[in-house]
């Protein structure tokens, strides 16, 4: 015989509580940078270290509420300000170069770009095009 008590462990993080959590990291990210112009946050890991929860639950959370226009929204922007600040402060070497284009590579989508461009002996054409006529200049 069953009674209907739910088992395992109760829900924690309901909508309320997160898009709170969000909005206060948010604020913390944008009203970060104070006078002296020292930045403290360039990852999730910067926003959350002092936060009851782990890193995972952010994308849990993302998941859960994508949906959300205004928790998704909310998460978008704050990835946006994180890639800027980490590329704009690796140009000015303020933040190890290695490290950003690492983050910047497995986080943010960031390709290298390779450009290849094959000429002959002396920088001419690899094949001479003197000579062959197309379909187009015939009629």
């Amino acid at each position: 015989m069953t009674i209907g008590i739910p088992i395992g462990r109760p829900i924690k993080y309901t909508r309320y509580y997160c898009l709170n959590e969000i909005r206060l990291i948010s604020s913390a990210l944008f009203g970060d940078g104070g006078t002296d112009g020292k930045v403290k946050y360039f990852t999730w890991h910067d926003l959350i270290r002092d936060k009851p929860y782990p890193r995972q639950c952010i994308s849990e959370w993302r998941e859960k509420f994508k949906k959300d226009k205004e928790f998704s929204d909310t998460i978008k922007r704050i990835e946006a300000e994180l890639e800027n600040r980490l590329y704009k402060y690796a140009l000015m070497n303020k933040v190890n170069a290695t490290i950003a284009i690492f983050s910047l590579k497995n986080n943010y989508g960031w390709k290298d770009k390779h450009e290849t461009e094959l000429t002959g002996k002396d920088g001419k054409d690899l094949i001479p095009l003197s000579g062959i006529t197309f379909e187009s200049e015939s009629e």
